[in-house]
């Protein structure tokens, strides 16, 4: 079972979570994820914890840490941007290969990460 401690081992970043704002995340990530940890691999090759830690780190970063008045945090990289007539359009289309679902989950590395760990092991939706 993943711990604060080991979150933060894992994503130094994460020091400043609260053990109510883990627990909390730890929550949701369970939600999303199941509670059946074997179907995310056995050990010693199992990705739960990880997988786990990468989704609440992603929730943290996107959620956690904003405080009241702060400015909505962008989805993800910006891919064209206008100013007066003029118009740039980058020509990395990132967002063109990505899925919907999982779109969200490209706006931070660990959310790219969760997606990595999930998708050793699940192919198509998950069905409960």
């Amino acid at each position: 079972m993943l711990t604060l401690q080991d979150l933060v081992l894992r994503y130094p970043a994460m020091i400043n979570m609260t053990p109510e704002q883990f627990a909390m995340y730890q929550a949701d990530s369970v939600r999303i994820m199941g509670l059946d940890d074997g179907r995310w691999g056995t050990e010693p090759y199992g990705v739960y914890d990880p997988a786990q830690a990468a989704l609440i780190a992603h929730r943290y970063t996107i959620v956690g840490q904003l405080s009241e008045g702060d400015a909505a945090l962008s989805a993800g990289p910006v891919v064209r941007t206008d100013v007066d007539d003029v118009q740039v359009e980058f020509a990395d289309r990132i967002w063109d290969k990505v899925p919907y679902q999982e779109a969200g989950l490209y706006g931070t590395a660990y959310g790219q990460d969760y997606v990595m760990y999930r998708r050793m092991f699940f192919s198509g939706p998950r069905v409960a």
